[in-house]
């Protein structure tokens, strides 16, 4: 992805809006739809605080888009739906994305949640 293309929030979010939606789950699950959609409200919303440090405004952006990118996992490797396909109610799976979300980077780049992250940008949405 270049950073060209995205001018605005928007343009960044539209890629998970699309997933999200022809997969159903935005329809099928009320309550993580209500949840996608204060994480992208809290993504734009944060993208235009100037009170803020660029670090202190990263670590929240990152944080929301761990977030969305966990949840964007979990509907992509899926065949039947989110609840079903992992037994948990829409409550548990949104509980386990806040919860996972603090090592998602590191998961990401290969370290373990039990390591020091290293000294890195993507690693400021870790408590």
């Amino acid at each position: 992805m270049l950073s060209e293309k995205i001018k605005e929030p928007n343009d960044y979010l539209s890629y998970s809006k699309e997933i999200l939606t022809k997969s159903g789950v935005l329809t099928t699950y009320p309550k993580i739809a209500y949840y996608y959609q204060t994480l992208c409200q809290d993504f734009e919303r944060n993208c235009y605080v100037q009170s803020k440090t660029i670090f202190d405004q990263l670590s929240i952006l990152l944080s929301i888009d761990a977030q969305i990118q966990i949840l964007l996992e979990l509907t992509e490797n899926t065949e039947k739906g989110l609840c079903e396909e992992f037994g948990m109610k829409e409550e548990e799976i949104i509980a386990m994305i806040k919860n996972d979300q603090k090592y998602y980077y590191r998961e990401l780049t290969g370290s373990k949640a039990n390591e020091d992250p290293r000294w890195c940008l993507i690693y400021l949405s870790e408590d």
